[in-house]
């Protein structure tokens, strides 16, 4: 939910026309906001991880690659009425890049707020 109103939210004004003046779409923000759940969740994962092997990383990493690879896929071919052209338009949103830098960053933070408050709770107790 913090995903859509903030994607919305910083979305606004100038930021909803690419370069040549087109509108950002449904398509295109559920795409978006989807494949940044894709990014979160393997961050997380990749997070919570005590030990990183190759075959690890590749899993995150490729996980996070075949979402947008599929995606590049699906608006290529022209029976998927409403993706077709939908990544290359995704692109050249000015806020895409931004909306992902934001998002990545304050889930990140939010995970380590949750974290050190269960820490420091857990060690509260412990000393009662």
């Amino acid at each position: 939910m913090l995903q859509i109103i903030g994607f919305y939210s910083l979305e606004g004004g100038s930021a909803l026309y690419d370069d040549y003046g087109q509108p950002s779409g449904l398509w295109v923000t559920g795409t978006h906001i989807y494949g940044m759940v894709v990014i979160i969740a393997n961050m997380k994962v990749a997070y919570s991880t005590n030990s990183h092997t190759i075959f690890s990383t590749l899993v995150v990493w490729g996980s996070i690659a075949s979402f947008y690879v599929m995606v590049y896929i699906e608006s290529k071919i022209p029976f998927f009425r409403q993706l077709y052209g939908v990544f290359p338009y995704a692109m050249r949103i000015p806020a895409f890049y931004f909306i992902c830098f934001f998002f990545l960053l304050s889930t990140s933070f939010t995970e380590k707020l949750l974290h050190w408050t269960n820490l420091y709770i857990t060690q509260n107790k412990e000393k009662k």
